[in-house]
């Protein structure tokens, strides 16, 4: 569910997420995995306050919905070339 801010969300049910939700918008199905994804789009876990255990990006806002078409992946930079990024599969595209 979103924050109250709408800024965040939590996941409450995580066998319930992997086995309903994930399978809809992504090739994984492994929690862990899943999270590993959030962090490769600069989401960040909230540890301390009203948000704890919540995820959060600064273009997640649930009254800006137009910033999501700015979160992007990063991707490992090799010590000889540059950071880059893409934008993450819209949902019914093949990974090819």
């Amino acid at each position: 569910s979103r924050s109250s801010q709408g800024t965040a969300f939590r996941v409450h049910d995580q066998e319930a997420f992997v086995q309903e939700i994930l399978p809809l918008y992504f090739d994984q199905t492994v929690y862990e995995s899943f999270r590993r994804q959030l962090n490769m789009y600069g989401f960040t876990r909230c540890t301390r306050g009203p948000l704890k255990g919540t995820c959060y990006h600064k273009c997640f806002s649930r009254s800006k919905p137009a910033l999501v078409e700015s979160i992007t992946r990063r991707k490992r930079s090799n010590k000889n070339k540059s950071s880059t990024t893409t934008k993450p599969r819209q949902r019914g595209q093949s990974g090819a």
